[in-house]
């Protein structure tokens, strides 16, 4: 994955980027592969889901996907917000942001997502037409933002620390397979953009043909 992201950046084995991202994926190992502190290690559950024999096959450097969900919970069961994040992991939300504008223009267009999408990520080109308007549109509010380096942290955070369904983190890495899931309920921006001449004042007995309510 990381031998990807550089590719597909186009970063040189001299550049800063590249350099960041070595850093980043020895944090990873550093966390994810090697041994557990002993703490954690030495309790029955992880012991069995994340010790030498987990694996089944007793070789360095690998693990379950029960192991990696297993470390995922622990590092971020104290976490809360962005900030709260280890910096090897908001070096890596920078990183990705970086490497999807490798454009360098400072916002992600739908058409550098789709790249990232293909190239990347390995997605077939039908399946990126099918998947990303919606990817786009979740990511950015129906276009109502800019996805720009804040509003990718919020997408990112939301990929970490988001425990329902539905969210635009979901679009950062890893498109869900199946068929695109609807939302709960929709979200309509347009009182936002009204002229405030053409604002009804909300009351609870008065009806109206408005679509939107500001709150």
């Amino acid at each position: 994955m990381f031998v990807r992201l550089a590719h597909f950046a186009d970063w040189s084995s001299n550049s800063s980027e590249f350099h960041i991202l070595l850093e980043v994926k020895q944090e990873f190992i550093e966390h994810f592969i090697n041994p557990l502190p002993a703490k954690w290690g030495e309790l029955p559950y992880y012991r069995r889901v994340c010790g030498p024999e987990a694996s089944g096959i007793n070789i360095p450097g690998r693990t379950t996907l029960e192991g990696w969900l297993a470390r995922w919970a622990l590092h971020l069961s104290e976490m809360k917000r962005f900030s709260d994040l280890p910096l090897y992991l908001q070096y890596l939300c920078k990183i990705l942001f970086h490497v999807v504008d490798r454009a360098g223009s400072g916002e992600i267009t739908k058409q550098a997502l789709a790249a990232f999408y293909r190239s990347v990520i390995g997605l077939t080109g039908s399946r990126v037409e099918e998947i990303i308007d919606t990817a786009y549109n979740r990511m950015t509010s129906n276009g109502y933002l800019i996805l720009d380096y804040g509003t990718f942290v919020h997408c990112f955070t939301n990929w970490l620390m988001g425990k329902n369904p539905n969210g635009p983190g979901q679009w950062v890495l890893v498109p869900p397979k199946d068929s695109l899931p609807q939302p709960p309920f929709p979200v309509d921006y347009s009182a936002l953009n009204t002229e405030p001449a053409k604002l009804e004042p909300y009351a609870p007995d008065k009806k109206t043909n408005r679509h939107s309510v500001i709150v």
